[in-house]
Parts: structure tokens; C-alpha cells; sequence
């Protein structure tokens, strides 16, 4: 159903352009997860460490390579079912926190409240594809740790030194630390990821087609001269130098009006590790449903 803009909103001078406060991901969602990714790395390790370590220590280097490999398919398979779950509560929880803070932000911007037109198909489609790449992304921790183990077995195995010295049983303890860290990269990374895919696709279902990139301005931010990153990369441009520019979602349908294209690693909060936000811009004209 159709809503109305109020005429205050609509007629005042100048001001046919809105904009509202960024969308930023949820922290809570964020260390939901997060725990949640580190107790099923620390079961796997619990049960796992003391079957390789004392393997090893027997010296069978082919009953060990056994073992890692059903191992490995019996955790792929556990995490597959876990995984699943997790997804749909991460990616549920993400969301609707995002819809919350959009909604408060378009009603502060315009005096209404959008949110019953939020969870049109653009979003439903955004938070399958997400869903998707969650579970993709827990299921790939149990991947990464027994591969680790074995590339670290097989170096043994052949008179290779491992990292600092390490005995195998020691590298085992190291590629845990390594897969903790990695899930905590995972939670903090992917709450971020779906923030920016559903906060774009609410902006695109609305008609607002626009927004200015704001970082958090620290030292952190990549491309900051003054601080500890100070070049981009292609996996993570120079997001210092797009502090308050504006860029469209998708690419300009008007080059001459200025506006820059997407970037080539994508929105604020999709680079990984980035922390940046978006300030959505509202064009009053194009707005839809209205």
C-alpha cells in the first residue's frame, strides 16, 4: 500500500535530498556468533587433539594420514549440519537488527515509518544469498584446521622444520590458535558483509540509489597517510580517500552527474575487515512506494 510523504517533508526549500544516519552492524549479532564459532572449534580440537597427538607419538605416519582424512569428513559433516542452523540464526538476527536501525533512520530523515514495505524480494533474495555464504563459511573452519594439520604432518614426515621451530604436537596447538582466530575473522567479518547486503537492498526497494562513504576516521583506516595502513590493495582499496564522496549502489545510470561507480571492492563494510558505513543519501523524487 502506497505511503505518503507529509507535505512539510515534501515541499521544504532545499532539502529534496535527505540524508540518514549510517546502518551499522550489529555488535551484539556480531559476538553472538562469534561464541558460538569458537565452542564448535574448541570441541573439534578436544576431541581431535589427544587421538592425533597420541598417533603420532606411536610414529605411524600412515595411520595418522588415515585418521586426519576420516577425521576430516566426520567434522565437515558435523559442521554441515551445525552450520545450517547457525546460518539462519545469524543471518535472521543480522537482519532484523538491520531493519530496525534502517527504519529509525528513514523515519528521523522523513517523518514515516517504511517498515512495513522492508521485506520485499530484493531483501528476501539478499538474505538467502548470505545464508548461503554462512554456511559456506563455518563449514569451511573444520576444512582449514585438518589441512593445516596435514600439510604440517607431511613436512615432518619429511625432515622439513616446521614454523619457529615447532614439534608436530606443538603445531597442532598453533593451527587451533590460528582456527579460533579465523572464526573470530568469520563472525566480525560476515555480521558486517550482511549489515551492508540487506541495508543496500532496502536502500534499492525504496528508490535510494545513493550514498556518501563514511569511514570510522582512526588510524586504522586504510590509506590514512598518518596511519598503520597506509596503502590499499585490490582486496582492500584506499578507503581514507572516500571519506564523504558519493557513490551509487550499482553502476552511475549518469556519468555526467558526478556521482562515482561502485567500488571494485565493493561497499562500505564489505571489504574484509573494513569498518566503514554507509550514509544513505534520499532523493525525495525518486523515492518508491510513495
Amino acid at each position: 500500500m502506497p505511503v505518503a510523504i507529509p507535505d512539510a517533508t515534501r515541499g521544504a526549500r532545499g532539502r529534496r535530498q535527505r540524508k540518514f544516519r549510517a546502518v551499522r552492524p550489529s555488535r551484539a549479532v556480531q559476538l553472538a556468533m562469534r561464541k558460538e564459532l569458537l565452542a564448535l572449534a574448541e570441541q573439534m580440537h578436544v576431541v581431535v587433539s589427544p587421538a592425533l597427538k597420541a598417533m603420532i607419538e606411536a610414529g605411524d605416519y600412515e595411520a595418522l594420514q588415515a585418521m586426519l582424512n576420516n577425521l576430516r569428513e566426520e567434522w565437515r559433516l558435523r559442521y554441515g549440519t551445525r552450520a545450517r542452523r547457525l546460518a539462519g540464526q545469524w543471518v535472521g538476527a543480522a537482519n532484523a537488527e538491520s531493519k530496525r536501525r534502517f527504519s529509525e533512520g528513514i523515519k528521523d530523515a522523513l517523518g514515516v515509518d517504511f517498515a512495513a514495505i522492508f521485506d520485499g524480494p530484493a531483501i528476501t533474495q539478499a538474505v538467502q544469498v548470505m545464508g548461503t555464504e554462512a554456511v559456506n563459511l563455518i563449514s569451511s573452519i573444520p576444512d582449514q584446521y585438518f589441512q593445516d594439520i596435514q600439510e604440517a604432518v607431511l613436512k615432518n614426515y619429511m625432515g622439513q622444520p616446521l614454523p619457529d621451530g615447532r614439534s608436530l604436537i606443538d603445531q597442532i596447538e598453533e593451527t587451533y590458535k590460528v582456527s579460533r582466530e579465523r572464526a573470530a575473522l568469520i563472525a566480525r567479518d560476515q555480521t558486517s558483509k550482511i549489515n551492508t547486503a540487506v541495508t543496500q537492498a532496502r536502500c534499492e526497494e525504496l528508490g535510494i540509489e545513493t550514498y556518501k562513504w563514511r569511514t570510522v576516521r582512526d588510524i586504522r583506516v586504510v590509506g590514512n597517510p598518518d596511519g598503520l595502513f597506509p596503502k590499499g590493495s585490490r582486496a582492500h582499496g584506499n578507503h581514507f580517500e572516500r571519506e564523504g564522496k558519493r557513490y551509487y549502489w550499482r553502476e552511475n545510470p549518469n556519468p555526467e552527474d558526478g556521482i562515482r561507480n561502485p567500488p571494485e571492492d565493493g561497499p562500505p563494510g564489505w571489504a574484509i575487515n573494513c569498518r566503514c558505513t554507509a550514509e544513505s543519501v534520499i532523493d525525495i523524487d525518486k523515492l518508491k512506494f510513495v
